[in-house]
């Protein structure tokens, strides 16, 4: 089974196991988890929360942290908060709970010491909270939480040869990146010749049949993985391509829904000045506090 058919069936199974997303640093072990638990959880807008010298992202039961940026000096906070969202218990109507979902990116950043703390959050809250561990190296996770995982090794997404074969490119990531370069604009409005981009581009998609949700999954990749955009922009990016997604369930004009999302795509990052510092971290100056599509003009 395919690493999205995995994902799927784990995180809507009634057990709800813990899952352990592994694999080299090329690899992305982020897009495809974090894509599925945003349609799956309808979740649409994110805050960027810092409490007690610790960030982290949430929306609804979702709660994300980096443990990249855990320290000595703010470990004594970070299992404060983590202990108070995994007790959290959010209840929807006259149904039952609904699990907490916390997802840890940078787990191979932590030490041993502090994954045995882990194993007495594990089995201290699995009754309500799903935790979810991203890491690049599986042996450094100790064996009494992989134990406790439902681990998916993800395959290295960087490499272009296999053997004396050169990897091939599908249609989706083709289009893709060539919606890369289109969105990777600085202070320019959109023209004329990049509007009819967009047409020739959802043209052919649906010409030359190529699955939507398949190109839909690749877009989400490219964008999530687009080095100059910091995670509030990617969540809007990401909440406008479930959106979409949904309404093509329900519409039989997919060229008209698919247009749409790749405009709206632009004009999403048509304000927005990016930057990346020495060390490599994303950070943004937004010159405007929102952008949205011009007014159209008739032809």
């Amino acid at each position: 089974m395919a690493l999205p058919g995995i994902l799927h069936t784990a995180i809507i199974s009634s057990n709800s196991p813990n899952i352990l997303i592994y694999g080299s640093a090329h690899s992305d072990k982020y897009s495809e988890v974090f894509q599925t638990i945003c349609s799956h959880y309808q979740l649409h807008s994110f805050d960027e929360i810092s409490k007690n010298e610790v960030s982290y992202t949430s929306s609804k039961n979702y709660y994300e942290f980096n443990m990249g940026q855990i320290r000595h000096s703010n470990v004594l906070y970070f299992w404060e908060v983590i202990q108070e969202l995994s007790g959290h218990v959010e209840h929807f109507g006259n149904g039952p709970y609904t699990k907490n979902v916390i997802l840890i990116r940078n787990f191979n950043n932590i030490k041993d010491t502090i994954q045995a703390k882990w194993r007495v959050f594990l089995e201290k809250y699995q009754r309500i909270t799903r935790f979810i561990f991203l890491t690049d190296n599986y042996t450094s996770v100790i064996g009494p939480i992989r134990s406790r995982f439902l681990c998916i090794r993800t395959p290295d997404t960087n490499k272009q040869w296999s053997g004396s074969d050169i990897r091939i490119r599908s249609p989706p990531e083709i289009t893709c990146a060539k919606l890369m370069k289109l969105y990777d604009h600085d202070f320019r409005d959109i023209r004329q010749c990049d509007i009819q981009t967009i047409k020739d581009i959802t043209y052919n998609l649906l010409k030359y049949s190529v699955s939507i949700q398949g190109f839909y999954r690749e877009l989400a990749t490219h964008c999530l993985r687009n080095p100059k955009w910091i995670h509030s922009i990617k969540y809007k990016v990401l909440a406008e391509i479930v959106a979409s997604e949904k309404g093509l369930k329900q519409s039989y004009r997919q060229l008209i829904h698919v247009e749409s999302l790749l405009l709206n795509l632009y004009y999403l990052t048509s304000f927005a000045h990016y930057e990346i510092d020495r060390d490599e971290e994303e950070g943004v100056h937004v010159l405007h506090d929102a952008a949205g599509p011009h007014e159209e003009q008739e032809d």
